[in-house]
C-alpha cells in the first residue's frame, strides 16, 4: 500500500467529512498533486469495508494510470472496456472507460453500487451516469472545477491544498513563465467560451509564427525536454516541420497517428531524443515528470486547458529545480499565472463575453502616443514601425504581482510556532493561503479565531462559520494541520 503524503491524508479526511452531509463531492487538487493515489486509497478502504465501487475515466491514458494506482493496493478490478466482453456481477470493484460503461449501463441496474469515482469530474460526459444512479454516492476529482452545470450535479467542493502550498512544500516545481505580447483581437469565441478553432488557426497559420515558435524555443529552452500544444492536426504537423527544418528533432502525435508510431514517438520523447508536438492530446492524463518546458503555440480561453497544459511539466524530477512555460498565445494575460492561488467554488458560472475585450496597444517610440499594436504608422507624428518591430510581437518574462517578502524573523520557524499576527504576515507574503491560516486557527481554538478576525476586520458571521467548522472537526477528532518549516520565497 502506497504511503500518502500529509496533504493527501488531509484530503481524505476532508472528503470523508464532506460525505457525512453530502451525496456528491467534487475534490479539487492541482495537476501533479497525486489525485490518483488519493482516490486509489479511498477505493481500497471502501472495498475493505465491503462496498462496491465503480471507477470511470474518459481517456485511455487516465484509465491505465488510475488502474495502476489501484493495483498498488493489491485490489483486483473487473475491467469495463472494449476488450472485456464479460462482466462479473459479484465483483467489488469495476474499472471502466465512461463510453464503454454507458453502452453496458443496463447490466448494472441489478448491481448495488455504493460509490462511483470519476476522474476529470468537471466533464459533462459523466452527468448521464449520475442521473441513472441518483442514490449512489459520487466522488469526482479534478484540477479545474470549471463547468456550467457543476453546481447542479455536486453538493460539496473540497479543496485541501493549492499550487502555491505544493510548491512551498516541494511537491511541485516553480514555474518560470514567458509570454508573447501581441495582438489577438482577431480571435473569435464560440458558444462554449473557447476560441473557435478556425480563428485560432487563421491567426497562427503564418510562416513568421511557425518560425517564431522555433526561435522562442531556441532562445528560452533549447535542449530542455519540451512539449508543444497546437490548435489542430494541420497546425501540429506544420509546427513539427518547422522544427525539423531548423535541424531540431520533433514529432507530432495526432488522432491520425497509428498506435505503433505513437508508442515509438513517446519512447523517443521519454529518452530525450525529440520534442513532442500535439494538438491537445496530452493536456490531461500524461504523466511524464521529466518534462522541463511547455510551449503553448496557440491561444486558449479555457482555464481548464491552460492549467492542465502548464501542469504537464510541474512534477519534480531529479535535476529539475523549475520548469518553463513559453506562452505564444497571450494566455497569461487572459487567464493568469499557473501558480497563482485560486479558491474554487460551486456556483453558477458568469456568462462569458463574445469578444476578448480591448485590443492590445503599443507606444509610439517617437512621440509617445498610444496606438493599436498592429498599426504601422503613428496618426500623430507619422513615425513608421519597422518590419522587425511588427514581427510576431515580443516574448517577455511574465512576473507575478509583487508581494511582501517573508519576514526574515519568521524564516526557519514552523507554522505552528507563529502568533496570530505572524500568520497574517505569512498570508500577505503568500507563504501560506488564507484557507490554510484558518485551519491553523481552528486547531488552536476560539480565542485565536476571534483575535484573527479582529485584526483582519472580519464580521461576526465569519467567526460563527469558523466556530461551526471547529465544532465539527472536534467532534470527529480532526483538528490537526500539516505543519511545515517556513522558507524564503523563491
Amino acid at each position: 500500500m502506497i504511503q500518502l503524503r500529509p496533504y493527501q491524508i488531509q484530503g481524505v479526511n476532508d472528503i470523508r467529512e464532506a460525505f457525512r452531509t453530502n451525496q456528491r463531492v467534487l475534490y479539487v487538487a492541482p495537476t501533479g498533486s497525486g489525485k490518483s493515489a488519493l482516490f486509489a486509497f479511498i477505493v481500497a478502504k471502501a472495498i475493505e469495508k465491503g462496498s462496491t465501487v465503480l471507477v470511470l475515466s474518459h481517456r485511455i491514458e487516465i484509465f491505465r494510470q488510475n488502474l495502476k494506482a489501484v493495483s498498488n493496493h493489491n485490489v483486483s478490478a473487473c475491467k469495463i472496456d472494449a476488450d472485456n466482453k464479460r462482466i462479473d456481477p459479484s465483483a467489488k470493484l469495476f474499472f471502466g472507460m465512461v463510453e464503454s460503461f454507458k453502452r453496458r449501463m443496463n447490466f448494472f441496474k441489478d448491481i448495488k453500487l455504493d460509490l462511483i469515482i470519476v476522474d476529470e469530474g468537471h466533464l459533462q460526459t459523466y452527468f448521464r451516469i449520475f442521473d441513472a444512479f441518483p442514490t449512489v454516492k459520487v466522488l469526482s476529482v479534478t484540477a479545474s472545477p470549471v463547468g456550467k452545470k457543476l453546481h447542479l450535479y455536486y453538493n460539496a467542493l473540497v479543496q485541501s491544498i493549492g499550487i502555491p502550498e505544493l510548491i512551498e512544500q516541494g511537491y511541485l516545481c516553480p514555474c518560470l513563465p514567458y509570454e508573447m505580447r501581441s495582438d489577438f483581437s482577431d480571435l473569435k469565441i464560440d458558444n462554449s467560451g473557447e476560441f473557435t478553432e478556425q480563428s485560432n488557426f487563421d491567426h497562427f497559420n503564418k510562416a513568421k509564427l511557425y518560425d517564431g515558435c522555433v526561435t522562442s524555443y531556441l532562445e528560452k529552452c533549447k535542449g530542455l525536454k519540451t512539449i508543444v500544444f497546437c490548435i489542430n492536426i494541420i497546425h501540429a504537423e506544420q509546427t513539427a516541420k518547422a522544427f525539423k527544418a531548423a535541424g531540431i528533432n520533433a514529432y507530432a502525435i495526432t488522432s491520425n497517428t497509428s498506435d505503433n508510431e505513437r508508442e515509438w514517438i513517446l519512447n523517443e520523447f521519454r529518452a530525450g531524443n525529440c520534442l513532442l508536438i500535439n494538438a491537445n492530446i496530452f493536456l490531461a492524463g500524461f504523466d511524464e515528470p521529466s518534462i522541463e518546458c511547455v510551449i503553448f503555440n496557440r491561444a486558449t480561453n479555457s482555464l481548464i486547458n491552460w492549467l492542465q497544459g502548464c501542469g504537464r511539466a510541474s512534477r519534480p524530477f531529479p535535476g529539475k529545480t523549475y520548469f518553463k512555460v513559453i506562452d505564444l498565445g497571450g494566455n497569461h494575460s487572459r487567464l493568469g499565472l499557473w501558480a497563482q492561488e485560486r479558491n474554487w467554488e460551486l456556483c453558477e458560472p458568469k456568462k462569458k463575453k463574445k469578444s476578448i475585450g480591448i485590443s492590445p496597444i503599443r507606444e509610439c517610440k517617437s512621440c509617445g502616443a498610444m496606438l493599436p499594436a498592429q498599426q504601422r504608422k503613428c496618426n500623430f507624428c507619422g513615425y513608421e514601425l519597422t518590419d522587425k518591430e511588427l514581427l510576431a510581437g515580443v516574448l517577455v518574462e511574465v512576473k507575478a504581482p509583487e508581494v511582501p517578502k517573508v519576514p526574515t524573523e519568521l524564516i526557519g520557524l514552523n507554522v505552528s510556532e507563529c502568533s496570530v499576527e505572524q500568520l497574517i504576515e505569512l498570508e500577505k507574503s503568500k507563504a501560506i493561503s488564507a484557507s490554510f491560516a484558518w485551519r491553523v486557527l481552528r486547531a488552536r481554538g476560539e480565542a485565536d479565531i476571534i483575535a484573527y478576525a479582529n485584526l483582519k476586520g472580519y464580521k461576526n458571521g465569519w467567526i460563527e462559520r469558523q466556530l461551526i467548522l471547529l465544532d465539527g472537526e472536534m467532534l470527529h477528532g480532526k483538528t490537526e494541520f500539516n505543519d511545515f518549516k517556513i522558507r524564503e520565497k523563491l
